[in-house]
């Protein structure tokens, strides 16, 4: 299968074409790599990466209880968001489409998480976890963390998915290794950097595969 729109080595473009084969089509993350470093050869590190950054069955197996707490965490708190939101309506004097603003502004961030963890879109844990971090920084500092009991209770929820969303991408992306693999040829030795991922029962490779610590 070929993915033309690769060619421009964009991390966007990797990231979908790694998604299709990887998620969608179910084939190995070296059979990705492999597939796609053929459109992608000079910038094999920047492809590594990306396609790294997808889990294993195994590891997305290992990890869906830290999954599910997660998403579980996000439903609550645009659950409570939007609570909140109804609850100040008569406070904050909003029209129609003002309260409705607010209101996705409130759930737009849970929802991309929730989507995200359910995809199999691991980049956008990151980015819901900032989005997390940055609200509740800004909604303590402007009440100079003077906050009531119940108060401080409700921000947990959202304090929780902000940690998990750092942390569970560091946990399902997939390892690989750079090796040399030399070949003998009539004309010497040559040598060509390959990558090797972990989850994908990857050949062995003869003692002529050199791994250099690169």
């Amino acid at each position: 299968m070929d993915f033309p729109y690769i060619s421009t080595m964009n991390k966007s473009a990797i990231r979908k074409a790694a998604y299709q084969l990887i998620i969608k089509q179910k084939y190995s993350h070296q059979t990705a790599f492999d597939q796609l470093k053929e459109q992608n050869k000079g910038g094999l590190q920047q492809l590594a990466d990306e396609i790294a950054r997808f889990p294993s069955p195994a590891r997305q197996k290992q990890y869906d209880g830290l999954r599910y707490t997660y998403v579980g965490l996000l439903a609550l708190v645009m659950l409570l968001r939007v609570i909140g939101l109804i609850s100040m309506l008569e406070v904050l004097n909003l029209a129609g489409p003002a309260f409705l603003f607010f209101v996705l502004i409130g759930i737009l961030v849970p929802v991309l998480g929730i989507y995200g963890a359910l995809t199999t879109r691991v980049h956008l844990y990151f980015a819901c976890a900032v989005l997390l971090a940055l609200s509740l920084f800004r909604g303590l500092t402007e009440s100079n963390f003077d906050l009531t009991p119940l108060e401080w209770i409700m921000t947990l929820p959202q304090l929780a998915a902000a940690v998990l969303g750092f942390y569970l991408p560091t946990r399902l992306r997939t390892d690989y290794q750079k090796k040399v693999m030399v070949r003998h040829t009539p004309q010497g030795e040559v040598k060509a950097l390959t990558y090797v991922f972990e989850d994908d029962g990857a050949p062995s490779y003869s003692d002529e595969l050199l791994d250099q610590n690169l």
